[in-house]
């Protein structure tokens, strides 16, 4: 089958001399065969095909982090960010690598700061940013930048989950209880919303808010096992049973 693809993509290679996609396919294809080091020329030949496409950068940097070239890998991010420094996606990959390298976290948000100002819209950096203030424990700045992003992106599913989250862990729980109404509102066949007023109803001693909210999560996901663990678990607390 792999020998059908390289065929295939040759033939492509022959018809779109100077496009970069054949010999990315070429990497994807010797990549999914095992033959890495292969995969890796024909990704550097896309590369040089067209510095500017970065699925093959992308993929050399997967490959660098898997061989612990870490460096390296961020030398071909950080350089595919001076090519085109609105990249979002070129900033979110020189992220990951700098977390692997144990950078210090402010060297991280200098990055995703950067993110979110050259794209204000895109969702990953600001998600990213609050997890990573969260994680270090900055608890104001991560309700600082959930506040600015409901305000550039106000209807986000995944945008109003993570700024619940921020709300919770600064003690604001009815900004968070109104933000997981509206995430329940967005996403009306998720639990995950419901779930999470429950845990801060039950937090309350609330016990017939959590079991209410525990209920609806039941009816829009009766296939959880989580949501029937919980649901069981507090009627029989609660032994509304």
């Amino acid at each position: 089958q792999v020998g059908s693809a390289l065929a295939a993509i040759e033939r492509l290679k022959a018809k779109q001399p100077t496009s970069p996609v054949p010999d990315q396919l070429r990497g994807i294809a010797l990549l999914q065969n095992g033959d890495v080091a292969a995969a890796r020329l024909a990704f550097e030949a896309a590369q040089r095909a067209d510095a500017n496409y970065f699925a093959a950068t992308a993929k050399l940097v997967e490959l660098g982090v898997a061989a612990g070239k870490l460096e390296e890998a961020r030398r071909r991010a950080e350089e595919s960010i001076k090519l085109a420094p609105k990249n979002t996606a070129a900033r979110m990959t020189l992220v990951s690598v700098l977390v692997r390298l144990g950078v210090p976290p402010v060297e991280v948000r200098s990055v995703l700061d950067e993110a979110i100002r050259l794209a204000p819209n895109e969702i990953a950096p600001r998600l990213v940013l609050m997890a990573l203030l969260r994680d270090t424990g900055d608890v104001k700045g991560a309700l600082a930048t959930a506040q600015a992003a409901i305000t550039a992106i106000p209807d986000q599913p995944d945008i109003l989950e993570a700024v619940a989250q921020a709300q919770l862990a600064a003690g604001e729980e009815q900004q968070a209880v109104s933000t997981l109404n509206k995430l329940a509102s967005l996403r009306p066949g998720s639990p995950v919303a419901f779930v999470r007023l429950a845990d801060l109803y039950a937090r309350r001693s609330d016990r017939q808010s959590a079991m209410t909210n525990l209920r609806r999560a039941a009816e829009v996901a009766p296939e959880s096992a989580d949501v029937f663990d919980r649901l069981v678990g507090h009627a029989v607390k609660t032994r509304d049973v």
